[in-house]
């Protein structure tokens, strides 16, 4: 008896392993070590990679907005947005996506793309698309402003001015001010661009979290 009860233990066992990790995981298991060494893996797709031509959104995705440089789209709760370049070619495919993305013309040329992830500004990020070169930017955090080829951002207790697409074509920090940053989250409020030569920053100040306007030259 207590034979047969000794034989049992392991096939109770190998059936409820079964039942908890799924028949179909230990098929695979045991027929991949059942395969001669001369026998070549089972390769399965890669997903959400980007073909060029090939991505085109099933016809029963609805469509949130769309121009000639982009497409944005709701499918299952989920945004995508596809870029195009002037031939109507499909260069980037942007998702899924939890939150709707911000999609906008900054200028002529460039599209800016943002995700807000949660509450402020330094919870936002994006980067810009140039549809005459069909190229795309860095991503950036806590966008502040742009203006042409420049973009101002936050970072703790600077703002960053650069070149869009290529920052040793200009890049500069401003962390000295006037008055010191009040401890916040966001001390940093806002930036202006004014005409391309210098950036109005306005920034908190002090325990009552003051705002204050400083004017640099770029």
């Amino acid at each position: 008896m207590k034979k047969i009860f000794i034989i049992l233990i392991p096939a109770v066992i190998f059936c409820i392993l079964l039942y908890l990790y799924n028949i179909d995981y230990w098929v695979c298991i045991f027929s991949n070590h059942s395969t001669t060494s001369n026998s070549s893996p089972t390769l399965y797709p890669a997903t959400n990679i980007v073909e060029p031509n090939n991505l085109e959104p099933s016809n029963d995705v609805e469509v949130i907005e769309e121009t000639h440089f982009y497409k944005l789209t709701c499918e299952n709760n989920e945004y995508y947005c596809y870029f195009y370049d002037s031939e109507r070619n499909i260069v980037k495919n942007e998702g899924p996506l939890i939150k709707c993305p911000k999609v906008t013309f900054v200028n002529e040329n460039y599209i800016k793309l943002t995700v807000q992830a949660g509450t402020g500004l330094s919870t936002q990020y994006g980067y810009y698309y140039d549809t005459q070169q069909a190229k795309f930017s860095e991503v950036f955090y806590w966008i502040l402003a742009e203006s042409n080829n420049q973009v101002a951002y936050a970072m703790a207790d600077k703002v960053v001015i650069q070149d869009i697409f290529d920052k040793n074509n200009y890049y500069k920090e401003i962390s000295i001010f006037e008055y010191p940053l009040a401890i916040a989250i966001e001390p940093i409020v806002k930036a202006e661009f004014i005409e391309n030569h210098s950036v109005l920053i306005t920034y908190l100040t002090g325990n009552n979290f003051e705002e204050i306007t400083e004017l640099f030259e770029l």
